[in-house]
C-alpha cells in the first residue's frame, strides 16, 4: 500500500516538469491547414449525427 502511494507522489512531481519542457520546445507544427481540415471534419461529423 505505501508503495503505492510513493509511486503516486513520483507520478505528480513529474508531470509539471514534463508540462514545462514541452512548452519549451518548438510546438508540434499545428498549421492553419491543419486546423481547417479538423474543422471540416468535425462539421462533417456534426451534419452526419443532425442528419439522421
Amino acid at each position: 500500500m505505501t508503495d503505492n502511494i510513493i509511486q503516486f507522489k513520483a507520478i505528480e512531481k513529474a508531470k509539471p516538469t514534463k508540462s514545462k519542457d514541452f512548452e519549451n520546445k518548438p510546438k508540434l507544427k499545428f498549421t492553419n491547414e491543419m486546423r481547417d481540415a479538423l474543422r471540416e471534419k468535425a462539421r462533417i461529423k456534426y451534419e452526419n449525427s443532425t442528419a439522421e
